[in-house]
């Protein structure tokens, strides 16, 4: 096949596009010359462009690999623009309709006209090369992103004001924006989504499936799932078992074997952590637990469970100090030793550290907790698992005692609004001390209302779930058979 060089354009010799910079903001010493010439292959992107024209069908090899802003000649990128318009809407990518479309772009005569278009074909004798050419594009296109990424790393590394910390999380967060963004097309064609999903349902075994990652409560699950790239606000007024409730799903995960769980906590100690899971799932007073008055019986239960417990995947990380940022850092560290990230746990947003700000101006809580939250979210979308943040909710309707509702969350709209799902723990008979001192009767907070106030995919509603303070536990509510004893026996008042 001859050399995609021997292309003859007609159009007039132009520079390829190639990123901008100021000359002034470049290294004295450039002896590598990294900066003078931007890697690129003017002749694989003739040669992609022409094998299309001579059959469209090679799109569907070729637009999983190159978007349109990988091509470093701008003439390039409109025809390869056009191409992808013609095949989402069902079109032929033929010469006619291409020539039209690039009229009607005004792109037509800055790209060469039809000479320039008829000479990428001749340049091509078969389209049999065609997703080879396109890899040759793609790997140009992520070098040049890499150069770029790092002029911006080597600025900031010379500036004596930049923390270093932040530094080495946006240098990490600025490489992986160039992975994603040379990863994915911005534009992608319906016919390719579908295409996309008919091939993985075909190619898919039972044994490959992956299990589904639920929240181990039967009512629940049948509302709410936890989903890739979800941003997941769970909110409770204090002391409502927010913490617990995010403790019994990160088991259940675990359980499932669904891959690692990662549980941040700003609030509580390992030894706090792993008590108050040990006690959920041996049923072992938690107090006993810490005051260490088990009797035989129940260290016995004790021991069982904290094996079981050793052998989830579970990791904890306990910070007093920590921005949101860094929970990304560290579970993007984590995603790449293992590739099995399957949840991440937050507690709680109000701990966490403010971001640095981009401006010396003055910032409010309500800008902090937005950038907070908008990270959270960006990083559960790059790293494909669901993040669970805990939220405190204000304390304006505690007199009242009315179900919380999405205006209660504290301090920030943004939280609801870049939250793909919030949910809120509400136990009625919370404040009930008075009455049942005055009744003398044994207290009613025995359950909890699980509110599903917003999901992106599914209905809203609210469950019922029954809740065991002592043994730091929510469980399904259920009828109790004839004769049947209640789950925990040694139940008290006081919770």
């Amino acid at each position: 096949m001859p050399s995609p060089a021997t292309a003859s354009p007609t159009r007039e010799s132009r520079p390829a596009r190639g990123p901008a910079r100021d000359e002034s903001e470049a290294p004295a010493d450039d002896r590598l010359g990294i900066l003078r010439q931007p890697p690129a292959s003017v002749d694989a992107e003739k040669s992609v462009l022409g094998a299309v024209l001579l059959n469209h069908e090679v799109l569907d090899d070729v637009a999983p690999l190159l978007r349109p802003t990988m091509f470093y000649d701008r003439g390039h990128e409109a025809i390869y623009s056009v191409f992808l318009r013609l095949y989402a809407a069902c079109k032929p990518v033929d010469m006619t309709l291409v020539v039209e479309m690039l009229k009607d772009d005004d792109m037509y005569e800055e790209v060469g006209g039809l000479a320039y278009l008829a000479a990428l074909v001749d340049a091509v004798p078969h389209a049999a090369s065609a997703v080879h050419y396109a890899e040759i594009v793609r790997e140009m296109a992520i070098k040049r992103g890499v150069i770029q990424a790092a002029t911006e790393i080597l600025t900031r590394a010379w500036d004596r004001q930049q923390n270093a910390g932040e530094l080495l999380s946006f240098s990490e967060g600025r490489l992986s924006d160039v992975h994603a963004e040379q990863a994915e097309l911005s534009v992608r064609p319906i016919a390719f989504v579908i295409a996309d999903v008919r091939r993985k349902e075909n190619s898919k075994r039972p044994e490959d499936q992956a299990p589904a990652i639920v929240t181990g409560f039967r009512d629940l699950d049948e509302r709410v799932r936890m989903r890739p790239g979800w941003l997941i606000i769970l909110a409770a007024r204090p002391s409502h078992g927010k913490s617990t409730l995010a403790m019994n799903i990160a088991a259940e995960v675990c359980k499932q074997q669904a891959g690692d769980t990662l549980f941040i906590s700003c609030e509580m100690g390992d030894d706090e952590i792993l008590a108050k899971m040990v006690s959920a799932e041996s049923n072992v007073l938690l107090n006993d637990i810490v005051d260490g008055t088990m009797n035989a019986k129940d260290r016995e239960y004790f021991m069982a469970a904290s094996n079981r417990v050793s052998e989830w995947d579970l990791y904890l990380d306990v910070p007093r100090r920590r921005k949101a940022s860094d929970i990304i850092a560290l579970a993007r560290r984590h995603q790449r030793r293992t590739g099995k990230l399957a949840l991440i746990v937050v507690d709680y947003l109000g701990l966490l550290e403010p971001e640095a700000s981009d401006t010396r101006g003055f910032t409010t809580r309500t800008d902090e907790l937005a950038k907070m939250t908008r990270i959270l979210k960006q990083g559960a979308q790059e790293l494909k698992v669901p993040i669970m943040c805990l939220c405190q909710l204000s304390r304006t309707n505690e007199k009242t005692g009315e179900r919380p509702k999405l205006h209660h969350l504290r301090d920030s709209g943004a939280i609801e609004q870049d939250a793909d799902a919030v949910w809120f723990v509400h136990r009625p008979h919370f404040n009930d001390e008075a009455e049942r001192v005055k009744e003398n009767t044994r207290s009613r907070d025995t359950f909890a209302e699980i509110i599903v106030a917003k999901q992106r995919i599914g209905g809203t509603g609210m469950v019922r779930l029954d809740w065991h303070g002592q043994v730091s536990r929510f469980a399904d509510q259920r009828e109790r058979g004839p004769g049947e004893a209640p789950l925990f026996e040694n139940q008290e008042e006081d919770f």
